[in-house]
């Protein structure tokens, strides 16, 4: 029986596909190679009551930790005084910014000085070598972030509930917390806690003290 003859121009077909095939392969290998070395981190929300040890908690980190502070006075507790750095504690291994807790409603500044800051840290890799990064919290953070909006808009005076002021600020805060849940590093964001009730079953909820449907579109962010 003859042997079939083989089209060089389809064998050459053939092991091209093949060659493709195997650089996609190689390719979505080095993509989740990638993926499990950032996900050795984790990011998680901690909602509570003023004073529930929320900030408290965050004396069990992993260190060092950069603290970006929103929440006057919150990072002044016992379990995470001895660790921070100061001029009377040089060596403390965690760094607190407090440049964001004097927010002023009527003439912001801390959102913007944030972003900026905080891409300043990006761009420098700072990241890469932090156990931690944390903000406290996500309530007076996300204050920052609605009033300079408002001050974008020329609007403070008026508070502006329209529905485009607050899609802009929800899907900038979204956009905010899911580049967070993407650093190097361990991410701890507290927030306030509110709750809503059932009328009708009487069924208390909770959820963070933000604003809007944010309340549920930024817990999905977080582990």
């Amino acid at each position: 029986m003859a042997e079939p003859v083989t089209n060089p121009e389809q064998v050459r077909a053939e092991q091209s596909q093949l060659l493709h095939v195997k650089a996609s392969l190689d390719e979505i290998a080095a993509i989740y190679s990638t993926d499990l070395d950032r996900n050795q981190s984790t990011n998680f929300m901690v909602i509570g009551d003023l004073g529930s040890g929320k900030t408290s908690l965050s004396g069990t980190a992993r260190l060092p930790m950069l603290v970006h502070s929103f929440d006057p006075g919150g990072t002044q507790v016992r379990q995470l005084r001895s660790l921070i750095r100061s001029r009377d504690n040089p060596t403390g291994q965690v760094i607190v910014d407090t440049r964001f807790e004097m927010e002023d409603a009527f003439a912001p500044f801390a959102y913007r000085l944030w972003e900026s800051e905080l891409q300043k840290l990006i761009q420098a890799g700072v990241f890469a070598n932090m156990g931690t990064y944390m903000i406290d919290s996500l309530t007076t953070w996300s204050a920052a972030c609605g009033y300079e909006f408002l001050k974008q808009k020329g609007k403070l005076a008026s508070r502006d509930t329209s529905y485009g002021y607050f899609r802009i600020v929800l899907d900038t805060m979204v956009n905010e917390m899911v580049k967070l849940a993407a650093l190097p590093c361990d991410v701890i964001v507290t927030a306030h806690i509110d709750y809503d009730k059932n009328e009708i079953t009487g069924e208390k909820f909770a959820h963070p003290m933000v604003v809007g449907q944010s309340r549920v579109r930024i817990p999905i962010v977080f582990d």
